[in-house]
């Protein structure tokens, strides 16, 4: 019997790895909730105030909580009270494993390309409605949602659902223990403003559409309109974090994400924290600024430091002054004394720091103990 070919289009296998790695992650929770509790108590020790500093990451970045421990303590109250729960997995067949994973893709590249946030469509689409575009789910379904770090671990993710910082209900922790939920598919890719999205999607049982599969598969996600710049549909381009100011270098309101944080010029957003003059980031690397601009050392050292009399380039570093005369050390006159100066900031202090800069005139560091903040998000 001639079988037929699949014709879905080619997986990104490293995608799907880390997805079903998160549907993993979640059932093995699910399944010892208790053995969550000692991971949970080792992030209470890496707390200060209301941030949160990700030992993985070397204690260098603060991730930015509305509760702090207190959301943390609820959750290890919680799940010490939970037992066993039924086994939890993606779909077994091809076709409704497809049908889930297009559900969640659809919402990822609705808020994705936005940076909004919330269970809700731009088409007013309900997670279910989005289900139930490629297949029946019967029993119960749910959607858990999660907004942070590209690259963040599937364990941290499912720590931050099941802490549910800032969720009033607790929703997403309820959902991930939610004993009705048999099946579940991730799905996950880039975000405008958090730089990554989570979307799980749950249900007691799924049965895939194959025709409304290989459509969907063929057309691509809907084409969903822009939202109205005035309204209801304004609204909803605001995250949890209302009032972090504009960015220095866009001017773009900040609503989340990677935020660098200086004295001198203002709050970043991290991928606009660069040299006013050849644009390369300033992140981690020793910088400077002068008026409402930041520079990289080497394009500083062109535009303000001093030349040397003696060979006529630029004095980055110690150099001397003879009669109020600049020169390199090496250049100065023979037989001359000469004042030490110096000219450029000095190197950050560890890998990823935006580190004080000291040089000639004021420098800026950044705010949060010279590293960068991330404010993440949940649905």
């Amino acid at each position: 019997m001639k079988k037929e070919r699949d014709t879905a289009e080619p997986v990104d296998l490293h995608a799907a790895a880390a997805e079903s790695a998160l549907v993993a992650a979640i059932a093995a929770v699910r399944k010892n909730p208790k053995a969550l509790i000692k991971r949970l108590e080792e992030r209470l020790e890496h707390f200060k105030g209301k941030d949160y500093y990700p030992p993985e990451r070397g204690g260098k970045v603060a991730v930015a909580t509305k509760e702090g421990t207190a959301a943390v303590h609820d959750a290890i109250t919680y799940v010490s009270k939970l037992r066993a729960l039924p086994d939890l997995h993606e779909p077994v067949d091809l076709i409704a494993r497809r049908a889930l994973r297009l559900a969640a893709e659809d919402h990822l590249v609705d808020k994705g390309e936005l940076g909004t946030i919330g269970h809700d469509g731009r088409d007013g689409s309900s997670s279910s409605d989005r289900q139930s575009r490629y297949g029946v789910w019967s029993g119960a379904c749910g959607e858990c949602l999660w907004f942070g770090r590209e690259g963040s671990s599937s364990e941290a993710v499912v720590e931050d659902l099941i802490i549910d910082d800032n969720v009033r209900d607790r929703g997403h922790r309820l959902c991930l223990f939610d004993e009705r939920y048999k099946v579940a598919v991730a799905k996950i890719g880039s975000h405008k403003i958090f730089g990554s999205m989570a979307v799980i999607e749950f249900a007691t049982a799924f049965e895939g559409d194959e025709a409304k599969v290989r459509a969907r598969e063929s057309a691509g996600p809907p084409k969903l309109a822009a939202p109205a710049a005035s309204g209801a549909a304004s609204q909803a381009i605001k995250t949890q974090w209302r009032n972090l100011g504009r960015c220095a270098g866009c001017g773009e309101p900040i609503q989340g994400g990677a935020v660098m944080e200086t004295d001198k010029l203002g709050k970043f957003h991290k991928e606009c924290f660069k040299c006013i003059t050849c644009t390369k980031s300033l992140v981690g690397v020793p910088w400077k600024a002068e008026k409402a601009d930041a520079f990289c050392a080497e394009c500083h050292v062109q535009a303000f430091a001093p030349e040397c009399a003696g060979c006529g380039k630029k004095i980055a570093g110690a150099g001397v002054t003879v009669s109020g005369t600049p020169y390199h050390k090496e250049c100065k006159p023979a037989a001359s004394g000469g004042a030490l100066m110096r000219h450029g900031p000095t190197p950050p202090r560890g890998k990823g720091a935006a580190a004080p800069v000291k040089t000639s005139t004021a420098g800026a560091k950044a705010k949060v103990g010279g590293i960068i903040g991330e404010y993440g998000a949940l649905g």
